[in-house]
């Protein structure tokens, strides 16, 4: 029985960061926006145990940082956009 029991609990240690001791990184959770937003999920609903935990604020901080890039992606590209216009009209 043991035997058996021993694969299964690596498994769970391998694939769970949290239960292994350590955390996914902030920027590892922007690459990663599905993981980061179920960890989101799973935090926002378990509060008072998960919240301070480092996969938490990691997820949290890494949506905050996804919105910043992609907001500044949008931004660059309306700039591009309206160089572009500038020049044909100045042509």
């Amino acid at each position: 029985m043991r035997a058996t029991l021993r694969p299964v609990l690596f498994a769970t240690l391998i694939a769970s960061p949290a239960l292994a001791g350590t955390a996914h990184t902030v920027d590892w959770y922007v690459a990663h926006p599905q993981e980061r937003k179920a960890e989101a999920t799973r935090c926002d609903n378990d509060p008072g145990d998960l919240q301070t935990t480092p996969d938490c604020v990691n997820a949290k901080d890494a949506g905050r940082k996804a919105l910043k890039l992609e907001a500044k992606q949008k931004l660059d590209n309306a700039g591009n956009r309206l160089d572009n216009a500038y020049h044909d009209l100045t042509k």
